[in-house]
């Protein structure tokens, strides 16, 4: 049995953020072969922060601290509102068919309920102060079902050796919301005015119902120090969506086949390189402006690399380069704005590198950098040539974990690190986000190693952003950007049984 409940002020002034959830599991093995879970989860959140923006680039709101004011309101509390109730059903089924054999499956039904109102900044007139808004409103409900079986195996061929797994899955969902946007009263930057009379806007409804089912397979070939992967996946689905306002209708259906092949070797003395070909496909939900449901999304990554984990001490290192297309990506339709069609493509080329290193019985270390040049090489409203927005081009982090285990602090483990993101762009490449630097930290202490009755029960105190660095998060829009979080701390004692 899993529960929280929580309530806290939202970074964002006069906001809240509340979360009420339970989630039960029960695991049944009727021998030593068999097993059953059974899961559940109901979660409500009757509040959450607000869907606003940074003021744009310029507007220095007055703060007492001498800093912006990361907690500016844009919203009004007359007409925001956030409400959501999620609840699922599930299950898990294990059974082992011989030493070598073994089937699995799993099932789970997904709900969410949603309303929704939300006050947000749309630009900044003239005078640099004068902050025009829109509002959105929006009831959303949505169901899922959602069941995979598979069959696990060993078995050889003469000189190979193959692990396989074959399946079948099957997804249903069916949502249905009202939708409406409109705009708001201004608002005075240095001077704002709340519970201003705000009016509701006109809301649309829509249905859609989709299904997706997927015959998939797998073999992992062994020959001496070469290993081969093979897989391949064939999807079919259909939508149907309704639009109830309008009286509109639009079916999709299609099918796609889905490969993958890797192949690795591994040297005795633990490294291994490796060289990969992945193809993905994606539904898109929606239709472009003559009602033709959109493609979906096609992808295909190739990818070499290395991992090595030496013999001698317990440590992983790795090192990978890509280079993965997406094709069909959303566009904006320059023949109407509020449209968009499947016509865009990018590509993503970058390096991964990795260490995980035990330094000592009681010392470990991890630390990671990644390189991404991301860019749009056809796009029809201007975007080619351009970065994607918010993706950053260098990213890195290191931690480290030193657990006690002899003394008075037996039992007390610290920890700490870092992680750099790099700058990142605005949808249109107009703006540019500054690069930022924040601090972890985290104590946790075993109750057990000094007290033996209160053995599984531990004390925990994670802090993020440590040292309250103030930063602009992301920016999708040149003047629509968003904080990240300031310092949060979270205190809390668990206890397994």
């Amino acid at each position: 049995m899993t529960g929280i409940g929580r309530t806290e002020q939202g970074q964002i002034d006069t906001t809240r953020n509340e979360r009420l959830a339970i989630a039960p599991s029960f695991t049944w093995r009727p021998d030593d072969a068999t097993t059953l879970t059974l899961l559940g989860l109901y979660q409500h959140d009757p509040r959450s922060t607000s869907y606003g923006a940074v003021p744009p680039v310029g507007a220095v709101l007055p703060n007492p601290y001498g800093r912006v004011n990361y907690r500016f309101y844009d919203g009004d509390p007359n007409f925001e509102k956030f409400d959501r109730t999620q609840a699922s059903l599930g299950y898990e089924f294990n059974r082992l068919l011989g030493p070598d054999w073994s089937v699995r499956a799993t099932g789970r039904w997904f709900h969410i309920d949603q309303d929704y109102k939300s006050v947000y900044s749309s630009f900044l007139q003239p005078d640099d102060r004068t902050l025009s808004r829109g509002i959105a409103y929006s009831t959303d409900q949505l169901n899922s079902y959602t069941l995979d079986n598979q069959l696990h195996g060993r078995f050889v061929t003469g000189p190979l050796s193959h692990t396989v797994v074959a399946g079948f899955d099957y997804q249903h969902l069916n949502s249905a919301y009202r939708t409406g946007f409109g705009t708001a009263p201004t608002l005075d930057l240095f001077s704002p005015v709340y519970y201003q009379a705000i009016t509701t806007p006109d809301r649309y409804r829509v249905r859609i119902d989709g299904n997706q089912y997927g015959l998939y397979a797998q073999d992992q070939i062994r020959l001496g120090n070469f290993i081969l992967t093979l897989g391949g996946r064939q999807d079919w689905f259909d939508t149907l969506t309704r639009n109830l306002t309008f009286e509109t209708r639009a079916k999709q259906s299609d099918s796609a086949f889905s490969g993958r092949v890797g192949l690795t070797y591994v040297f005795d003395n633990g490294i291994a390189p490796y060289a990969s070909y992945t193809e993905s496909f994606s539904p898109q939900a929606g239709t472009d402006i003559t009602g033709k449901p959109f493609d979906p999304e096609r992808g295909h990554q190739y990818e070499i690399g290395i991992k090595y984990q030496p013999r001698s001490f317990d440590a992983l290192f790795t090192l990978a380069l890509f280079d993965l297309t997406r094709q069909n990506l959303l566009t904006t339709d320059l023949t109407n704005p509020n449209f968009q069609k499947a016509a865009g493509e990018a590509r993503s080329r970058g390096v991964e590198v990795e260490a995980r290193v035990s330094l000592t019985e009681r010392l470990n270390v991890v630390a990671s950098y990644t390189y991404l040049d991301t860019t749009y090489t056809k796009d029809d409203s201007g975007l080619q040539g351009k970065f994607l927005p918010a993706v950053p081009q260098h990213q890195a982090s290191g931690w480290a974990y030193y657990t006690f285990g002899e003394g008075p602090l037996a039992g007390l483990s610290l920890g700490g690190g870092g992680r750099y993101t790099g700058s990142t762009f605005s949808a249109d490449n107009s703006f540019k986000v500054r690069n930022f630097f924040l601090v972890d930290a985290t104590i946790r202490y075993d109750l057990g190693q000094q007290i033996p009755k209160l053995q599984g029960a531990q004390l925990y105190v994670n802090a993020q952003n440590l040292l309250d660095k103030h930063y602009v998060a992301s920016c999708y829009y040149g003047t629509w950007c968003a904080y990240g979080y300031g310092r949060q701390v979270f205190a809390g004692l668990t206890y397994r049984w």
